[in-house]
């Protein structure tokens, strides 16, 4: 395309207008080299796709890749996203999140137990969007073990979750007697 601009005190001049390349934001099926939103989490994703988006910006005319999630993986949801790559052009992409799966439903429980020792279930969302639960165990305050096997401090208490005998102690302050009188504890002694 040319265009005739007239000039004062000169000869009109013809000069080229050169068309830009394309429309402020569009797309290509190829012809990007890089990539928008490289950092993509994709672990969700079933799969994935990239779309060639061209503009214009400053006189030039960059083009990149925008990444996508075409599908999620377990009881993962397509969530929209965009990222801005000019002023003028914004890209749309998905990301998978879990959005069925979250700590209102699927919530973990404090310790409880009567004797001996104490049980909570765990639970956590996973990759996949599922609620998982685990159960653990440990001992009561007042007693040591594994949470399956668990003995009565001798003397003294312990803290809920001791596993070891050296766990087990009398309070600074504490008193007693035996054969040769009374006696209290200064500092706290632990086995």
């Amino acid at each position: 395309m040319k265009k005739v601009i007239p000039i004062i005190g000169i000869v009109a001049m013809t000069i080229p207008i050169t068309p830009p390349l394309y429309a402020s934001c569009s797309t290509f099926s190829s012809g990007c080299s890089t990539t928008a939103n490289g950092n993509l989490e994709t672990s969700r994703c079933s799969g994935t796709s990239s779309t060639c988006y061209g503009f214009t910006e400053n006189g030039n005319h960059p083009s990149v890749y925008v990444k996508s999630c075409s599908g999620c993986t377990g009881k993962n949801s397509l969530v929209a996203s965009s990222v801005q790559l000019s002023p003028s052009c914004t890209a749309t992409y998905y990301t998978c999140a879990c959005t069925a799966c979250n700590s209102s439903n699927c919530k973990s429980t404090d310790w409880s137990g009567n004797g001996s020792s104490q049980t909570r279930t765990v639970k956590a969302c996973n990759s996949n969007c599922e609620c998982i639960s685990t159960t653990e165990r440990r001992c009561s305050a007042g007693y040591y073990g594994n949470g399956i096997t668990c003995t009565r401090c001798p003397q003294g208490t312990s803290s809920a979750g001791t596993t070891s005998i050296t766990g087990c102690c009398i309070s600074a302050g504490a008193s007693g007697s035996d054969s040769t009188g009374s006696y209290r504890y200064t500092s706290e002694c632990c086995y």
